[in-house]
């Protein structure tokens, strides 16, 4: 197959084996500190089965903590390395900070008369990726492009695993999927115990020298999973089909077609592919089931700002967001402070928690850091996270956050009375912890999917950190009530969301209860507004409400936007921290 660019040499390096991952900290950049540990061009091994097999990994110098992720499965009969640079891929990744993971053939020969096996091997190899031993990205958000052979399997495995697929590219690799195997996944559900895996949307863009009824039949399998009407929509390359108005995937339920040869090596193709297609989307783990596909935010069209400073010569960032229609007004505004999860950072944690949609319509500035470097517990490299008790990094967080308020406090007008912490799974650890060490700068506390870290063993167990270095909060101030609320997943870490199965989380509950003199864990107000929220309640004895947990059915690990807007509406909105560091109670709630 020609080129149209000459391939450079690459070195290929191999990851290294019996890592310190933990002594990796200190090779953290406190300039640059959101940067990979490795970078180039590495191989993977992989296990599938009896047979070792590799992907190839390239990780790019803009690569940094929380990138996405390219996933790109190369045709029989070429050599992967040539192949990634020629086609472009290399390029774009270097351009775009993007994480390249090549998919390859043993002997340069996918196994067609074993697609199983092959199959197999992606879902190995995906798994390990997924692992992120040696690299961090974006989980949940993952782009695919397949190529001839390559691309049949890849297909294949997206449609039996569509949940984590953001958009997707085939080059002729639609001839050979049968109607049975297309058959076979409208009999497996998906997450969701009433969606079939044939009726989970993926945005598709089909290439294909010709569309022959095989490849006919393909496309009106992406057709009906995006709910896409018949109208015909022409682009420069051939029809695009959208879906229906008014369905669930409008704006991202999209197909297109091209019906033309297109050689893999042609760069401008590649890029249209990356840049007019792929990057317009995202997929969001914060959903109950299949993760939430959207429209990849535009930051500079919304208006949301990236800051940074410096903290004991770190440099520190966080994504800002002021309302709209506020901006001009010079009213004084709350803020809320929302902490991403372990491995996220403040650029992801904007779309994934939606925070920024809750600050429009409710009138508030919210901020988005990002934590430290933090160790993964030895298992990986460390990742970006909290240093919950100043041991698990070297960056300070809580002089970050302390400091990052003040800044916007001084550029901003805003309402010292209302400011609030937010946070999602480590996040959450770290939002009760500054709720438990700086009381006086929050008005309330609403966070997801974690308790206070290490408040009795078992939390030690669910993340594997069974050793001394994880203390319960330094420099705790009781001096000051807050209100608290804590959202938890019914099939949740920590053992789910009862307390029953969830000591750590009843515990963290006792622990606000008891602070709050809110009375007895075990004597709620109980509240279930609807089929998805079940709500403990507790008060103090002027009956405002102090403390409340909610268990969100039928969620894992993640939060949902839904929880943003209830921790604003029923929590956030009703809570003032006075002059005198009392807090006062703005009456509205539905139960009060």
């Amino acid at each position: 197959m020609k080129g149209h660019a000459e391939s450079q040499s690459v070195k290929l390096k191999f990851f290294p084996e019996n890592v310190d991952f933990v002594s990796l900290l200190e090779n953290v950049n406190p300039e640059k500190p959101l940067e990979q540990f490795f970078i180039g061009l590495f191989e993977q091994k992989i296990s599938a089965g009896e047979e070792r097999r590799t992907i190839k990994v390239f990780l790019p110098e803009k690569a940094k903590q929380g990138s996405n992720s390219v996933h790109i499965a190369v045709p029989s009969g070429v050599k992967t390395i040539e192949f990634l640079q020629k086609s472009g891929w290399m390029t774009i990744a270097k351009q775009s900070g993007l994480v390249l993971f090549a998919y390859e053939p043993n002997n340069q020969q996918w196994n067609n008369d074993d697609i199983d096996a092959e199959i197999n091997y992606f879902k190995m190899a995906f798994d390990v990726i997924n692992e992120r031993i040696y690299y961090n990205i974006m989980l949940g958000n993952f782009y695919f492009a397949g190529y001839g052979d390559g691309g049949e399997v890849l297909q294949r495995f997206i449609m039996a695993n569509p949940k984590v697929c953001a958009a997707m590219a085939i080059f002729d690799g639609s001839e050979d999927i049968t109607i049975d195997y297309m058959k076979r996944m409208g009999t497996e559900l998906s997450d969701d115990p009433n969606l079939p895996k044939t009726e989970v949307p993926v945005p598709v863009w089909i290439i294909s020298e010709r569309i022959t009824e095989n490849v006919q039949n393909v496309v009106n399998y992406w057709l009906s999973a995006n709910d896409c009407e018949s109208t015909v929509y022409l682009f420069e390359d051939g029809r695009q089909f959208y879906a229906s108005k008014g369905s669930l995937n409008e704006n991202v339920g999209i197909v297109r077609i091209t019906e033309h040869k297109v050689n893999y090596y042609d760069q401008a193709f590649t890029h249209k592919v990356w840049n007019q297609f792929m990057k317009n989307f995202c997929r969001f783990g914060s959903a109950i089931y299949n993760n939430r596909l959207c429209k990849a935010l535009d930051f500079a069209e919304l208006g949301i700002e990236h800051k940074t400073m410096e903290v004991d010569g770190f440099t520190r960032e966080w994504y800002e967001y002021v309302p709209v229609s506020r901006r001009t007004l010079g009213e004084k505004l709350p803020l809320v402070v929302a902490l991403h999860g372990f491995g996220q950072t403040g650029e992801i944690f904007v779309g994934y928690s939606e925070w920024h949609k809750v600050a429009e319509e409710r009138g508030f500035v919210v901020v988005f850091p990002t934590g430290s470097i933090v160790s993964a517990g030895g298992k990986a490299i460390p990742k970006t996270g909290w240093n919950l008790n100043g041991s698990l990094g070297q960056a300070d967080d809580y002089k970050f956050i302390a400091e990052l308020v003040t800044n916007v406090k001084s550029r901003k007008n805003i309402d010292e009375t209302r400011v609030y912490i937010s946070g999602q799974s480590m996040g959450s650890m770290m939002a009760n912890c500054l709720a438990m060490t700086m009381p006086e700068i929050f008005a309330a506390v609403g966070s997801m999917s974690a308790p206070i870290l290490n408040i009795d063993k078992q939390t030690f167990e669910a993340y594997g950190l069974d050793d001394e270095r994880f203390e319960f909060p330094n420099k705790v101030n009781p001096d000051y009530q807050i209100p608290v609320r804590l959202f938890i997943g019914e099939h949740d870490l920590w053992g789910g969301g009862s307390f029953e199965n969830s000591p750590a989380v009843k515990a963290t509950i006792k622990y606000w209860i008891d602070r709050n003199d809110a009375g007895n864990v075990d004597e709620p107000f109980c509240y279930q507004p609807g089929e998805l929220f079940e709500n403990k309640i507790y008060v103090n004895e002027q009956k405002v409400p102090m403390v409340q947990y909610t268990m969100t059915k039928n969620r894992g690990h993640n939060c949902i936007p839904q929880e943003m807007w209830l921790v604003w509406d029923e929590w956030f909105s009703k809570y003032t921290r006075e002059a005198d560091g009392s807090i006062h109670f703005h009456v509205g709630y539905p139960w009060c």
